[in-house]
């Protein structure tokens, strides 16, 4: 399942960042798709809180989002990316 943006850029003081999984087929029946953080210009446990897990979807749902915790550390950073 694809995710609605190809990358994610989010203010380091903005506390959390939605990141939404797009199913790309029918919305019949239940779906599920493992994901994880990845590191780009954010780099998890100074940036950003890891997370990884499994994203379900029900019978009828066609997208869904999951929220990812940013880290507002001293470093002078105005942008963090995802992909």
């Amino acid at each position: 399942m694809p995710l609605a943006q190809a990358n994610y850029d989010v203010d380091e003081t903005a506390g959390s960042v939605s990141v939404t999984v797009n199913r790309s087929s029918s919305s019949a029946g239940q779906v599920s798709v493992g994901y994880a953080t990845v590191d780009n210009t954010a780099m998890s446990g100074s940036d950003y809180v890891s997370s990884s897990g499994t994203l379900t979807l029900q019978n009828g749902e066609t997208s869904k989002s999951l929220n990812i915790s940013i880290d507002d550390d001293a470093k002078a950073v105005n942008t963090l990316r995802w992909s």
